[in-house]
């Protein structure tokens, strides 16, 4: 039977390519869209590529804490059982924007949004699914302490932070629902270049280091939603990613973990 996908930042990117991917193997894609038109595009392309697919627009924003919740819900409702979820919308907001409850949208739409998705459509995850979560390099840069998470003074425009958090998240909720026997992945993207943004030449160059194409880890995300492996981090070509020093303290995990299960949405 194949299987029915919810995914966050599909409709650019490289998870457009890896829901180009999915659409192959998939019975149906449930999209999180914030822009109406994008999701729309996205599938009436997919639908015309593969007539058996169904595809699913939700409205969402993880900026918006009531949007968010109101995506949960929405899946939970038409969906009893989901055979993976993966979060991979994030954003960069580089000065210090809150959103409706005073939160630092760095920390919202990169941490606590999806991490909150994850916990509330648990109930319609399976044994055998398969939870994917986009991590980044940016989480090398995100020293803070978990107390200061806990105590609501860590610094709230900080991206590499939120990401920080967010992986220590995922790899808690790897080792407490392998009981479920569902999966669960952080899957790192290296660092990516659109291939329209800048000239042929510097793409070669850039692609002969450590830099990505879109299309490259697009296949990789897919791949790992569709055959997870073993390794709980996982990078461009299902290679194991080491979280960073910081990141690895399993009792700081679930310090985490037990910090986002505390809110709402």
């Amino acid at each position: 039977m194949k299987p029915t996908i919810v995914m966050t930042g599909a409709t650019h990117g490289f998870g457009l390519e890896a829901a180009r991917h999915l659409a192959a193997s998939a019975d149906t894609l449930v999209l999180m869209v914030r822009t109406p038109e994008r999701g729309t595009s996205l599938a009436k392309k997919l639908a015309g590529e593969h007539p058996d697919l169904k595809v699913d627009l939700i409205p969402g924003d993880l900026s918006n804490p009531e949007s968010a919740q109101s995506f949960v819900e929405t899946v939970k409702a038409r969906y009893p059982r989901i055979d993976a979820l993966v979060n991979n919308a994030g954003a960069v907001f580089l000065s210090k924007q809150v959103d409706a409850e005073g939160r630092s949208l760095n920390r919202r739409v990169n941490f606590l949004a999806p991490a909150q998705i994850c916990l509330r459509l648990h109930p319609v995850l399976p044994p055998g699914a398969v939870v994917v979560n986009t991590s980044s390099m940016g989480e090398a840069k995100g020293e803070f302490a978990v107390a200061a998470l806990e105590a609501g003074s860590l610094d709230q425009a900080d991206y590499s932070q939120a990401k920080r958090a967010f992986l220590m998240f995922t790899l808690a909720m790897a080792r407490r629902w392998a009981a479920d026997s569902i999966q669960v992945r952080a899957f790192h993207p290296k660092m990516v270049v659109p291939d329209n943004q800048v000239p042929a030449w510097v793409l070669k160059l850039l692609r002969a280091t450590v830099f990505q194409s879109t299309q490259a880890v697009g296949a990789s995300l897919a791949a790992v939603i569709m055959n997870p492996g073993t390794a709980l981090y996982q990078t461009v070509g299902q290679k194991s990613a080491m979280p960073s020093r910081g990141a690895r303290v399993e009792a700081d995990q679930d310090r985490v973990f037990a910090y986002v299960d505390s809110l709402t949405i």
